[in-house]
């Protein structure tokens, strides 16, 4: 089955949110929201005014930071992205989804679905409790929602061909390319994810926008409370504060929480993961997905302490230990960046 669609900056950003939105821990909260704004209209008829308010307020917050949270982050990857603005084909295998689409193909096992979720505008495939992907259906062609689903969830979690990946064997190299292959561990996941984050620019972003939801819900509050002192102003003020401190404290938990969502699959963790860096451009293996980029959608590469990252985006890289390289292949990995990309060593 072959599905065709154009894809738009606008529409990877929507999709990035239906995904979002998708996920199981996200669906709860966004309940607990519509609850709270249901108690809190029950609360303003009963003339409890100011539980009723704060019942509002915060339902409110939450309903709409969710929605808008997914869809900001992904227009926010789009427009640094050389991936999109293509168009796109999915060719659904009973092996694997394929998908191909101007400079990356990209191949995930049937294994790695474990959810079908049919929303207003797309149909989304969550890959377990925290990754995802989204189909547009008003761009597929002649193909009924309901068939499509059907189909996909008779074959969501199938095994994969192969126990390494869903390739179905070890990448074998290509004339000069580098590979190497590594298991990805939480230690090693936090480090790139750091190493990522500090050398693109949405991490300036991230801190600026950290620090003003920080200063709305956190300072102003305080300022507030102190000055107007009464029975419950300094317990007020030490909440705001403690609920921005909060908003800032997750960009640095970030990569911890980026290293376990994506090692939260008995399919991923402890699984031999494989890249290949090569003229062509640059592929990644592992035990459900693979990917294939050209140098055409690469931005820039840097070399670290620990990495060497292949950016696709402002701010996402692909990332490679050097802990697993001599140094002649160390140099050959230079050679090939340097003259394919924008690199800047360390």
């Amino acid at each position: 089955m072959r599905l065709r669609y154009q894809c738009t900056k606008l529409l990877n950003a929507r999709a990035t949110g239906a995904v979002y939105r998708s996920l199981p821990v996200i669906r709860k909260i966004r309940r607990l929201a519509r609850w709270a704004v249901v108690v809190g209209l029950a609360a303003l008829l009963f003339g409890q005014t100011q539980l009723g308010r704060a019942l509002l307020m915060g339902g409110f917050f939450f309903i709409v930071f969710f929605r808008l949270f997914g869809f900001l982050t992904g227009l926010t990857r789009s427009l640094g992205s050389r991936l999109v603005e293509h168009e796109h084909e999915l060719v659904l295998t009973p092996e694997a989804l394929i998908g191909e689409g101007g400079l990356a193909r990209t191949r995930i096992a049937w294994e790695a679905i474990t959810e079908v979720r049919l929303e207003k505008r797309f149909i989304v495939l969550l890959t377990g409790r925290w990754n995802g992907m989204a189909i547009p259906r008003k761009r597929l062609d002649d193909v009924p929602d309901d068939s499509l689903v059907e189909w996909i969830e008779s074959r969501a979690g199938s095994p994969a061909p192969s126990p390494t990946s869903p390739g179905g064997g070890p990448m074998t190299g290509r004339e000069d390319e580098v590979v190497v292959s590594f298991i990805p561990t939480v230690e090693l996941l936090m480090a790139a994810t750091r190493a990522v984050m500090w050398r693109s620019g949405a991490s300036v972003l991230n801190i600026l926008l950290l620090g003003g939801m920080w200063a709305y819900f956190g300072l102003l509050p305080w300022i507030r409370a102190m000055a107007n002192p009464g029975g419950s102003a300094v317990v007020r003020g030490i909440l705001a504060v403690l609920l921005g401190t909060a908003f800032v404290a997750l960009f640095f938990l970030e990569p911890r929480l980026n290293a376990r969502r994506a090692l939260a699959s008995p399919l991923s963790r402890g699984r031999l993961q494989e890249v290949g860096i090569s003229p062509e451009g640059v592929r990644t293996r592992g035990p459900i997905a693979e990917c294939e980029i050209g140098w055409e959608a690469v931005r820039r590469s840097r070399e670290t302490e620990r990495f060497f990252l292949v950016f696709f985006s402002r701010s996402s890289a692909f990332y490679i230990p050097k802990a697993e390289f001599d140094d002649s292949t160390m140099d050959r990995l230079r050679r090939l960046l340097s003259e394919h990309s924008e690199f800047r060593p360390t």
